[in-house]
């Protein structure tokens, strides 16, 4: 995996060399670049490209309500590990944490999933129109989720009181389903195609055929889509980590996230206009000298984070963040404010969870403007404001002073 990456990798920069070098970008620069790229190598995949919006939580209880409400008592018994009918107008968590046994079915074991549980991943990976399965619907819940979200969404599974169970709650749903599309389907998973779909779910604790289930999704998961797997046993071999939320694992095909996530270059961009935002208004004074003022800054900047400046001298995340301290309001004295303007901002390569781009740094003040060429290389990391950290940053001084006349 890591000789592949690393030609991958390689093979991206010395396209990005060729390109470069006509908009006289240094050659030592790029050589710098690919060291800190096959150093990159080694790095685990973080996350998905955007931060998740909100959780709808009252949805997702009504949703777990009406599935619920939907058992008949027998199932409601064997699930509490009594005969006595339970009460289902518990809240989800409640019922389900009273919970002790499961239900056996003739191709598995079957035991409700807290819809809490993959919250933050459908708001990551589903959007209106994605295309969703869930293998072993089981009740129906993981599917309405992912149709209330716009997907449409199929479930399939084979028991067919479970399976009832699924179509009398989606009759009580109604309209809660109104944005995206459902389809059940009462057959056993197997004997039905898993490619065509952008999003597949599979509860890992499920199956009885574990290693057919893993053949299966290894030649049929589509390059670009994404398994999310639920409560994971043991690994998916052929496929690659991309990240994880709490109880799940997210898969894809290896592959790299170029083609399959065009939203990572515009993230990259828009992280790269904010922080040099943030960094001007800091000059300026223009925010307060706060520590949580600074964590905009700070918390992007991955541990091992390295700038390299003009001089050649090279820092550490901490030296960056303590000369960003000393330099606050540097321009606030200024006859007119300071400002940063960037420009000529292009896209490097992007090789699995690693993008490196370049642009231009105008930095005015004093009647001056300086001009560095900059290359920046981050990472995907999931939560950050827009979905990436900071890896290393390499300036060169262009050495262009433009002193403006009064």
């Amino acid at each position: 995996m890591t000789h592949r990456i690393t030609r991958r990798i390689i093979h991206s920069i010395s396209h990005s060399i060729s390109h470069s070098i006509s908009h006289s970008i240094s050659v030592s620069l790029l050589v710098l670049l690919v060291f800190v790229s096959l150093v990159l190598v080694s790095m685990p995949i973080l996350g998905q490209s955007e931060p998740p919006q909100p959780v709808d939580t009252e949805l997702l209880e009504h949703i777990q309500h009406q599935c619920l409400l939907a058992y008949t008592p027998e199932m409601l018994g064997e699930l509490y590990g009594s005969e006595a009918t339970a009460d289902p107008a518990d809240d989800a968590e409640t019922a389900i944490n009273r919970m002790v046994d499961v239900i056996d079915l003739d191709k598995g074991r079957f035991f409700p999933f807290l819809l809490e549980d993959v919250a933050e991943a459908f708001q990551a990976y589903i959007q209106p129109g994605t295309r969703f399965l869930d293998l072993g619907s089981g009740d129906g819940r993981v599917v309405f989720h992912a149709a209330a979200l716009g997907a449409h969404a199929t479930g399939i599974e084979y028991d067919p009181q479970i399976f009832a169970v699924s179509q009398q709650a989606r009759k009580t749903l109604g309209q809660t389903l109104a944005r995206g599309e459902v389809k059940l389907i009462q057959d056993d998973f197997f004997n039905h195609p898993w490619s065509g779909y952008d999003v597949i779910f599979y509860f890992d604790q499920g199956s009885f055929d574990q290693h057919r289930l893993r053949k299966k999704i290894f030649s049929e998961l589509d390059p670009g889509a994404r398994l999310i797997v639920g409560h994971q046993r043991v690994p998916f071999p052929g496929l690659e980590l991309e990240t994880t939320f709490k109880v799940l694992h997210v898969y894809r095909q290896a592959e790299s996230l170029a083609e399959y996530n065009p939203k990572l270059k515009d993230q990259t961009f828009q992280e790269v206009r904010e922080v040099y935002a943030f960094l001007e208004d800091w000059y300026n004074g223009e925010i307060e000298k706060t520590e949580d003022h600074l964590a905009r800054y700070g918390d992007v900047l991955q541990r091992g984070f390295q700038v390299v400046d003009p001089r050649g001298a090279s820092m550490n995340r901490g030296l960056v963040l303590d000369t960003l301290r000393g330099t606050h309001g540097k321009w606030r004295d200024a006859e007119e404010p300071g400002k940063i303007e960037i420009a000529n901002l292009e896209l490097q390569f992007i090789v699995d969870s690693v993008v490196a781009v370049t642009f231009d740094e105008y930095h005015s003040a004093h009647h001056q403007t300086r001009r560095f060429k900059t290359t920046a290389v981050f990472r995907i990391r999931h939560g950050t404001p827009n979905g990436v950290e900071w890896l290393h940053l390499h300036q060169s001084d262009l050495r262009l002073v433009i002193v403006r006349e009064d």
